[in-house]
């Protein structure tokens, strides 16, 4: 079981008549879309389609697909039109002067004068916006921000946007702030603004809304408490099998990042492979049971004791007062705790897994109770061994969107180091990898992007849904999990094992 992704593609430059096509091709393909479909995401000039192999073969992927270019285009909605109040002024204002002649003052009437089209839509439902008038054409900054403050107003090329409601990284020309805002996870639509709406802004003066509070998934009074967070890990999550189908708002799948562990780890409670169980990373959590419990965990980087006692991956029966702590194991990173019958915690968008960057759902904290989705008692009693390990760490690669053969020899050529990494991805030191900027596309899990200065940076389950760097590779999904369990400092090196499953690219010009 494997995710298999395609662009279609109409445009490698910026273009609103193929960004026209490419939402009328999304409209008819979410209208049809079979079971087995795990994301449709409209970008500027493709749509990234991805699917499960085993759920949907790639045949019948390529049918459904050929279905949908030769069926009438589905009726979309009308555009709705916008008129944002922007607050003028930014960090990035001086410098689009001094780029375009243009005065600050200038440079709101050019920004206001003009009708945007959300095109596309980034991070919690960040509108992708085309239209900026050509005296506004800059290039995006050489050195990318890693704090653009919420609701930047920002612009780059014939593109402009408003960033959500949280602080991101991003290298576009801040040049004012909007006084609405374009996100909030508490509404029945999230999302302000909709695939193919207008919107024009206007210079107005006041302060920024509050930004929203966190969506929490985990109910306050459980049904069936089961345990109790005595102390909290490092970084405890609550996950499921990830937000599927939701790339079009611009949330993450978000998911366990080491997959095959958090599978195994329901398998030992006889749960389903998608049940909430909870993510632990670098140090897990201290728990007392609440009740009689069957548990199992599973991942490199911890180990499960029960009142001090080891207990492997097994399938464990815990009383009401024993304390369970995972214990770091010195490899990998993360470990998974199931609880046979699940989680109890609130969908959002058809998932329990939280997103941080889309204000959904929050870390454990001390205090917290956790409660049983539903009473279960395993059928069965399961072991498993421990996962191999080697150093460095192999990763097997297939070519990827934007491969090279000179790409492919620098990430052979030798081991990587990495440098830092989180639920987004793993950022890594080495040989320098040739690559270059492109029309922002959705990236398929596990891409390796090459930054602008050579270093790549593999994308995990969090990774933006839009990027515009090249990816010559992509990690094998059998190897996604090993990527999740990368530490800082650790070897990594990686072996190209062939082609992707079906082409990377369709082209529909």
């Amino acid at each position: 079981m494997a995710p298999v992704g395609q662009y279609l593609r109409f445009a490698t430059v910026f273009d609103e008549a193929a960004n026209g096509r490419v939402l009328a091709l999304t409209a008819t393909l979410r209208a049809s879309r079979p079971v087995g479909v795990r994301d449709i995401y409209p970008g500027y000039g493709s749509i990234y389609v991805e699917w499960e192999d085993a759920l949907l073969a790639n045949d019948d992927a390529k049918a459904w697909i050929d279905a949908a270019l030769n069926a009438p285009s589905t009726e979309a909605a009308d555009p709705r039109e916008h008129d944002v109040p922007v607050r003028y002024g930014g960090p990035d204002t001086d410098a689009v002067a001094a780029e375009t002649g243009l005065g600050p003052g200038r440079i709101a009437e050019v920004h206001a004068g003009a009708v945007y089209r959300v095109c596309a839509r980034g991070t919690a439902g960040q509108p992708m916006l085309g239209g900026t008038d050509r005296q506004l054409h800059v290039e995006r900054r050489s050195v990318p921000r890693f704090d653009v403050p919420p609701l930047s107003v920002a612009i780059a090329g014939a593109q402009a946007t408003i960033y959500p409601p949280v602080v991101l990284p991003g290298g576009w020309n801040l040049i004012g702030t909007s006084l609405v805002n374009v996100y909030d996870p508490h509404l029945a639509d999230p999302f302000l603004f909709g695939l193919g709406d207008r919107v024009r802004f206007h210079p107005a003066m006041g302060d920024p809304p509050s930004m929203p509070a966190i969506r929490e998934l985990l109910p306050t009074e459980p049904r069936l408490p089961a345990l109790r967070v005595e102390q909290a890990g490092a970084f405890d999550l609550v996950v499921d099998g990830g937000r599927l189908n939701q790339a079009h708002g611009g949330l993450a799948q978000s998911g366990p990042l080491d997959a095959p562990s958090a599978r195994l780890a329901n398998a030992l409670c006889d749960n389903s492979a998608a049940a909430p169980l909870i993510e632990c990373m670098l140090t897990g959590p201290l728990l007392v049971a609440l009740r009689t419990l069957v548990v199992g965990a599973a991942g490199d980087g911890m180990t499960l004791e029960v009142d001090g006692e080891p207990v492997g991956q097994a399938t464990t029966t815990v009383a009401a007062g024993q304390q369970l702590r995972l214990r770091p194991t010195g490899r990998g990173v993360r470990a998974y705790l199931a609880v046979a019958g699940g989680i109890e915690a609130e969908r959002f968008l058809g998932s329990a897994s939280i997103d941080l960057r889309a204000l959904v759902g929050r870390p454990l904290r001390a205090g917290d109770v956790l409660g049983l989705a539903a009473e279960a008692t395993p059928s069965r009693r399961l072991e498993a061994g421990i996962r191999a390990s080697s150093s460095p760490v192999v990763l097997r690669l297939h070519r990827g969107p934007q491969w090279s053969a000179a790409a492919e020899r620098a990430l052979v050529s030798a081991p990587f180091t990495v440098v830092t990494g989180d639920r987004m991805g793993v950022r890594l030191e080495g040989p320098e990898v040739p690559g270059g900027e492109l029309l922002s596309e959705s990236p398929p899990p596990g891409s390796v992007q090459i930054t602008s200065g050579g270093a790549p940076i593999l994308l995990l389950a969090d990774r933006p849904r839009s990027a515009g760097d090249d990816k010559p590779a992509v990690i094998h999904p059998a190897d996604l999990g090993l990527a999740g369990q990368l530490r800082t400092g650790e070897s990594v090196r990686f072996v190209v094992v062939g082609d992707h499953p079906v082409p990377w690219f369709r082209d529909l010009d």
